[in-house]
Formats: C-alpha cells, sequence, structure tokens
C-alpha cells in the first residue's frame, strides 16, 4: 500500500493561495492528517487548492474532510478547490457516493462542491477539475 504523504506550498508571494497536495491513500487511516493539513492552509490563505493527482484512494471520510474543506472556505468568504479531480480514484469514490447525480444536498444556493463534477465553471468556494 502507498504511504499518505501531504505538503504545502505558498502559490504566491503573500502566501494568499496555498496547494495542499495528497499522495496516496486519502482514506479513514488518514483523514486527522488531511484535516489538519487543510484546517492549517485555509487559516493561512484566502484560496486553498487541493491536489487530489497523487491519490491512490479515496473512502467515505476523504470525501468528508474534501466536503468540509468546502463549507468552512465557504462560510469564510474564501475558495477551495481541487485540482487532479479527473484522478479515477477519485472519480470513483465521487460516483461510488452518487454525489457526481445530486451533490451532498447541503450545498444551498451557493452548491456542492461535488455538483461541479459535470464541468459546470467553478465559482468561489466550488470545485475546479
Amino acid at each position: 500500500m502507498t504511504e499518505f504523504a501531504t505538503t504545502q506550498a505558498s502559490r504566491d508571494a503573500a502566501a494568499q493561495e496555498r496547494v495542499v497536495t495528497f499522495v496516496g491513500p486519502l482514506a479513514i487511516v488518514n483523514g486527522a492528517a488531511a484535516k489538519e493539513a487543510l484546517v492549517e492552509a485555509l487559516d493561512a490563505a484566502a484560496e486553498v487548492t487541493v491536489d487530489l493527482a497523487g491519490v491512490t484512494e479515496l473512502d467515505l471520510i476523504g470525501l468528508q474532510v474534501l466536503c468540509s474543506l468546502h463549507r468552512s472556505a465557504r462560510d469564510a468568504g474564501k475558495r477551495a478547490l481541487i485540482a487532479g479531480g479527473d484522478n479515477g480514484a477519485v472519480r470513483q469514490a465521487v460516483e461510488a457516493a452518487g454525489f457526481h447525480r445530486n451533490g451532498c444536498g447541503r450545498g444551498g444556493e451557493l452548491g456542492c462542491l461535488w455538483e461541479m463534477v459535470s464541468g459546470a465553471a467553478a465559482g468561489p468556494g466550488e470545485l475546479r477539475w
């Protein structure tokens, strides 16, 4: 099994954009570490991009961590974006949960993170594939 790793980098000199990269399984055994990395990034920047291209497994806990980031970003007037969402493991998890069809049902008027799978333009705090 691939070991889980997370890295953070600032995308700009003012550190207002952070990229958090996950490699390996984003699953129950790594959920707390993933959440901690995302909370730290969101506290430090106005925009957080989560790079999932290296994710080898995504389970319900991983989906919940990403949903939590999305809600927290929206509530704080910030942006949360996903890169590498076309990764097979990510797409499989989103589809298995049914989020690609109906979202999570909790998005309200600003939408759900997973509704963006269809390729619609991403807005503030929404998914970019």
